[in-house]
Formats: C-alpha cells, structure tokens, sequence
C-alpha cells in the first residue's frame, strides 16, 4: 500500500477506489509569455501532486490534505460555485466544480505532503 492509501484509510476509515498522480513544472524563464509567441523553458520536477479519491452515494465531498494535518472539510458538492469561501480546499473544490461533477461522484480527495 503507498502513503498516499495509507493516509486515506487513515483519514477516512476506507480505502480509496482511485489513486492518480501528476509530475510538478517549474518555467526557468518564460512565465506566461508562451501565449505570445515568446521563448519558454519549462521542465518536469521529481515532486508529484497526488490524489486519492472515493466513490460516495451522496454529494457530500470531504477533502483532507497531508498539509493540513486533522482537518478535514465537508462541503455538499451542489453548494460548489466560483467565490466559494475557504482556504487551500478551493483548489480541489474548483477542479471539481470546472469538470462538472455532481453528486454519486469520487468525493472523497486526499492531496499530498508536496503538493
């Protein structure tokens, strides 16, 4: 089993259906002008964000983050709209809210150490 399950059985009591990771960038030069046809360098990082997730049968969506260790935030997903208060969980929230994803979705999200 990796951290990343291990933590979400933890937090959660139940092991995830989904574990999903991406590669970190950096843009050694370049930042935002690749749009206008400027010169960009960007590369792979060894730091990955990673993501464990579950299938719920309600809308309920509960977030924890290895980060932010003994909180874990409950939002019914139908309540996820731009301007949303909250802290770092708008992150996730947006990236759940801009895919469209409604309710009997994977909602429970656990986010790494190194994000």
């Amino acid at each position: 089993m990796s951290r990343i399950e291990e933590k979400f059985l933890e937090t959660f009591g139940e092991e995830p259906d989904l574990v999903a990771a991406a590669p970190g960038r950096v843009n050694l030069i370049g930042e935002h002008i690749d749009y206008s046809d400027g010169f960009v360098l960007p590369f792979a990082i060894k730091d990955r964000t990673l993501v464990a997730a579950r299938k719920r049968s309600d809308s309920t969506v509960r977030i924890a983050s290895a980060q932010r260790r003994n909180k874990v935030v409950t939002v019914d997903i139908n309540q996820v709209k731009p301007g949303l208060k909250g802290e770092w969980e708008r992150y996730a929230l947006g990236v759940l809210w801009s895919m469209g994803v409604k309710a009997v979705s994977y909602t429970h999200l656990t986010l790494p150490t190194k994000a």
